[in-house]
């Protein structure tokens, strides 16, 4: 029997509802590794129909910290430390970023994207404007079959959550829930050897939205 079960979504915008792919992952506690089934659903979705805060960053310009509508970004939060792709150590308290590396802003198409460092392939730290209980955001262009870390933190840099997302290739947005309440995130141990873009950040908090 699985204990602890989260859900973690992926939608293709360039593919019909053509298929369900049932896939192990594992999702790391910060002691204890879960091994549990995960329900992967690829189907059409509109980046601008998902729901939630959007994260505005048609405004935004290179730096290493980016402050814009709904969130600010930084290669890391204060209290870690890069060591090669890894990111270690656990954010202070408050959860508060700490500018690093250089975070770039690139034009595709029609709408900005974000890029940690010359490279594509740095970390990426994101603090909400408010608490959260769900995040979806696009990440590519990925040369399949790749992975990334994506740490989730409270407001009080406490770990919320943990999990190992398989990248899948071009552009995709991915969609997370049922994680817990958090304030940020930390994504990393990019190895797609091209690196990877990040827009359309949306999130919302179901809590306050449902009045529970």
């Amino acid at each position: 029997m699985f204990t602890n079960r989260k859900s973690v979504y992926y939608y293709e915008n360039t593919k019909l509802a053509i298929s369900i792919i049932l896939q192990h992952g594992g999702i790391k506690m910060k002691k204890t590794v879960i091994v549990l089934t995960a329900i992967t659903i690829l189907f059409t979705f509109a980046g601008n129909a998902l729901p939630g805060q959007l994260i505005d960053l048609s405004t935004a310009n290179s730096a290493t910290y980016i402050k814009v509508p709904g969130a600010s970004f930084a290669q890391i939060f204060k209290g870690e430390t890069l060591s090669g792709a890894e990111v270690v150590g656990a954010p202070s308290n408050p959860l508060t970023l700490s500018p690093l590396g250089d975070l770039i802003i690139e034009p595709l198409g029609t709408v900005n994207t974000i890029v940690p460092d010359i490279n594509y392939n740095g970390p990426l730290s994101v603090i909400l404007d408010s608490d959260a209980t769900f995040i979806s955001f696009v990440m590519g262009h990925a040369e399949s079959p790749i992975s990334v870390k994506i740490d989730f933190f409270a407001s009080d840099g406490s770990l919320v959550h943990s999990v190992d997302q398989q990248i899948y290739k071009n552009y995709n947005t991915y969609y997370f829930k049922d994680l817990g309440v958090f304030r940020g995130l930390t994504i990393y141990c990019n190895d797609d050897p091209a690196g990877l873009r990040f827009y359309n950040f949306k999130y919302e908090n179901n809590l306050i939205a449902s009045g529970n």
